[in-house]
């Protein structure tokens, strides 16, 4: 879309009759990765901005989940199977298994040196290099009763911004950050129904989800 005055212009880029989902754009705007059914399966596609025909990535016969670009936009980080975290070359090329199963929604670093993921069914979050080597746990909620999840990192790549919620109340998820100093943990306001479905609106000031844009506010646990 092009911003001219107080309207927005939008531009088709391609012509694609199949869903597209989990659409994720690269950190330097000019493509845009997703997911889409080939014979029933979903794999891994590639699109740029400037135009033309999506690019399959992906051949298998695992359906995939899309995450994030790696931060230098050369890798598209997915997970398939039993939760496998793989990563596929931007350009095309071998995909590459990242961790082993039992992996949740997976965030790398502004910096690119780590990845940040949850485990043990969202009861926990952690971070790996690149590679997925030197796996170290983060977070654990003291109350049993709470699930976590990643979201994103906020400027300066010192903080996550996460989402918790009651293992009985699945529905509402509330926003919050950890220190990866400290470890401490500060609410900061705001539901979001599905955390894949956010991400940030103004990075550092409020998430977006498709229900809303929500401003963050600091309230310390």
């Amino acid at each position: 879309s092009e911003i001219i005055g107080n309207s927005t212009k939008f531009t088709q880029v391609s012509h694609w009759n199949k869903p597209m989902d989990w659409v994720r754009l690269s950190p330097d705007g000019r493509a845009v990765a997703f997911t889409s059914p080939v014979d029933g399966v979903q794999q891994i596609f590639l699109l740029l901005i400037a135009g033309g025909t999506p690019v399959q990535l992906t051949t298998d016969s695992n359906d995939k989940f899309l995450n994030n670009f790696s931060a230098d936009g050369g890798e598209i980080y997915y997970l398939q199977g039993h939760e496998e975290a793989w990563a596929v070359p931007t350009l095309g090329g071998k995909p590459r298994r990242v961790l082993p199963g039992g992996v949740g929604y997976l965030v790398p670093s502004p910096d690119g040196a780590s990845i940040f993921f949850t485990r043990d069914d969202n009861t926990a979050i952690f971070r790996a290099d690149k590679s997925g080597l030197d796996e170290e746990m983060l977070y654990k909620p003291e109350d049993t009763s709470l699930q976590v999840a990643v979201i994103g990192v906020f400027p300066g790549g010192n903080e996550l911004l996460t989402s918790r919620w009651h293992v009985d109340s699945k529905a509402r998820r509330r926003f919050s950050k950890l220190n990866l100093t400290t470890r401490e943990v500060v609410d900061l306001g705001g539901e979001v129904a599905r955390y894949h479905d956010a991400g940030w609106d103004k990075q550092g000031t409020s998430v977006r989800s498709e229900e809303h844009t929500s401003e963050l506010q600091s309230h310390h646990d």
